[in-house]
């Protein structure tokens, strides 16, 4: 992983002052107030509206040519009184729900509307709790979360590299994301943080290949010391973001305060990763 070099930031100030100061030598007065004319003129060019005649050229397209996608609705009988404008039939014609399903449904004593949208995609999240891991694994969880999708698989014919392991995932799914909660990033819980979370879109031909895949990285996959240690540094090398960040520190100090070490809240917060992670690279 790179990182900022200070010399060479400083190396590049000064070549670049020196290259302008030469070319201030090159030009003299006069080259640079016909630069200096030449420039404000392009600005006045470059600023001035663009005539409608542009804008006229190109013909609008019909609104016929959008599709849209098809949509079957499916209501509870419960849904009726607090939407009398729907009174027209608990289940669409286009269901493609079983009649055990839309039955279901229809016998919730809920008010339940499901909109079943026909789209060539699909979209999967498993959800893993979290209440059962000790102290020290909750610490560890926001790591392994990250090397979840980036790890050796051991299959039946051997152990399948990490690389490749990446490339199969770009080959079959559109995007894929694992984190604490739903829809989590690095050192931030997403909704239900108690749980952990994998997710994948996919095309539908691709389905059962992306579940395969999926239930690789999480049951077979084999993190080892190298990868860890380079999710580590990656990690450590974004707190000196969240520090510049006023309520990434005001978050983490209120969590510490008022959560517990079983909250992974608590544990996934920028402050105490940084402590256990640089402790753990040492290592």
């Amino acid at each position: 992983i790179g990182e900022p070099s200070a010399a060479k930031g400083k190396e590049n100030e000064a070549a670049e002052s020196g290259r302008v100061e030469a070319r201030k030598k090159q030009m003299e007065d006069e080259g640079l107030k016909a630069a200096a004319e030449a420039l404000a003129k392009a600005q006045e060019e470059n600023d001035s509206p663009f005539p409608d005649s542009v804008l006229e050229a190109f013909p609008l397209p019909s609104v016929d040519a959008i599709g849209f996608h098809g949509i079957s609705t499916t209501r509870s009988t419960a849904f009726v009184p607090q939407h009398p404008q729907n009174l027209e039939g608990t289940t669409s014609t286009t269901s493609k729900l079983s009649s055990s399903e839309a039955a279901a449904i229809a016998g919730c004593p809920l008010a339940i509307q499901v909109d079943e949208i026909e789209s060539e995609f699909i979209s999967l999240k498993v959800c893993f709790r979290t209440d059962d891991l000790s102290d020290d694994e909750r610490l560890l969880l926001p790591m392994l979360m990250g090397l979840l999708l980036e790890s050796p698989v051991q299959r039946p014919e051997g152990l399948v590299g990490w690389e490749d392991v990446v490339q199969e995932l770009a080959d079959t799914t559109l995007e894929t994301e694992s984190s604490i909660g739903l829809s989590g990033d690095m050192f931030a819980c997403g909704q239900c943080p108690q749980v952990a979370s994998v997710s994948a879109k996919c095309q539908k031909n691709l389905y059962l290949d992306t579940v395969r895949l999926l239930s690789d990285c999480i049951f077979r996959s084999v993190p080892t010391a190298e990868r860890m240690k380079v999710q580590a540094n990656k990690a450590l090398n974004s707190i000196p973001g969240c520090k510049r960040n006023g309520n990434r520190i005001v978050s983490a100090l209120l969590y510490d305060s008022v959560l517990s070490m079983g909250h992974n809240k608590n544990t996934n917060n920028f402050l105490r990763q940084g402590v256990y992670l640089t402790a753990l690279v040492e290592k």
